[in-house]
């Protein structure tokens, strides 16, 4: 399965419904999908072919996430690069991965200057938003290039591959296949609250789970509310603007929001669900003697902790907080998120570790 066919699923349910929005500007299911043609054909008139494997070097923007949708028609694989990582590291990711190409943004023109003599793998280097030295502007790239449905035979059903860490060791990289996110979007749908059109709001980096919900948000026609950097101030607003439903935040953000001074008196009885990225997030003390029924009581929490660390997790319908001796808390209801558990396709660095050794 493609990522794109979730695209598709969701224009077949209103073309002109809002797809991606950010700072005001929306693009549609539609355009979106024009968009991803376009940049599937740019990237096969440069060379890349199925099961290529193509950077982007982003932060959270819709354009970056249309080149994701463009990779995929492309039949190539889409590898996000995390900014936030050391620049040796994303040299050794992009030649580990055997990218041959890389899209990145403007301001990480700098970076990608450093890194890019040591990469003779990647061949074509694009900048969605301004010229670089080396690089084709996006804009340039694109130009005449027709807006027809076209998009290409993959070569198997990876899709994507994702740095780790590094936490146990030197990061790798795992290949996650189209039936991976179809798992992880099934079992999403089926697990958590889903009432009418979903309007999902991304603060967290799209290179990692934030981009990866997006697919299930897509499956229903829902819109993505892009936010281009963490501000909590402006999250809790575009909440009650956009009527969010769905959202993800890593643990660090949901304690900063918990302190926040206008979490009080933000609207969110819009939203249905927020996810959080790991099981380690502190439960108040005392919260297990609150019941879910009562919704005075202050925090009503369970912890379904899996075995899997990598379990995201979710919480359920917040309505306004309540002062608890520790923190100012939001009604949480834990509960485990199979994040794609179809099995990865193997990690790219142990095959390439096991392929010098023979």
């Amino acid at each position: 399965m493609r990522l794109t066919d979730f695209l598709d699923k969701g224009a077949s349910l209103g073309a002109e419904a809002p797809c991606l929005t950010m700072n005001g500007r929306t693009r549609s299911y539609a355009e979106v999908q024009r968009l991803s043609w376009v940049i599937a054909r740019a990237l096969a008139r440069s060379g890349v072919g199925p099961g290529d494997k193509v950077a982007i070097l982003s932060a959270n923007d819709p354009l970056a996430f249309c080149c994701v949708l463009g990779i995929s028609r492309a039949g190539a694989v889409w590898c996000p690069v995390n900014p936030r990582n050391e620049a040796a590291e994303n040299r050794e990711l992009l030649d580990l991965f055997d990218c041959s190409c890389l899209i990145f943004q403007g301001a990480f023109s700098p970076l990608v200057a450093r890194i890019a003599p040591d990469l003779p793998k990647v061949t074509t280097l694009v900048c969605l938003d301004d010229d670089a030295p080396g690089a084709a502007q996006f804009s340039e790239w694109v130009d005449g290039i027709s807006t027809e449905p076209w998009q290409a035979e993959p070569a198997d059903d990876i899709v994507m591959i994702a740095g780790t860490g590094g936490t146990t060791g030197k990061p790798k990289g795992v290949m996650l296949t189209g039936h991976n996110i179809e798992t992880m979007t099934a079992l999403t749908l089926m697990s958590y609250p889903f009432d009418g059109r979903p309007a999902y709001l991304a603060l967290a980096p799209l290179t990692h789970a934030a981009g990866v919900l997006c697919f299930p948000i897509m499956t229903l026609g829902g819109e993505i509310v892009i936010m281009p950097a963490p501000d909590l101030a402006g999250f809790l607003d575009l909440i009650g603007r956009h009527r969010i439903t769905h959202t993800f935040l890593p643990p660090t953000l949901i304690y900063m929001l918990l302190d926040h001074p206008k979490l009080c008196s933000a609207d969110l009885t819009s939203l249905q669900c927020m996810w959080y990225g790991r099981p380690d997030v502190g439960v108040p003390a005392g919260a297990g003697h609150h019941r879910r029924d009562r919704p005075g009581n202050g925090p009503a929490v369970r912890a379904d902790r899996g075995a899997d660390d990598d379990l995201n997790h979710a919480a359920q319908r917040p309505p306004a907080c309540r002062r608890h001796p520790r923190r100012r808390a939001l009604r949480l209801r834990w509960a485990a998120y199979a994040a794609g558990h179809g099995g990865d396709h193997g990690r790219q660095g142990q095959r390439a570790a096991r392929r010098a050794a023979r």
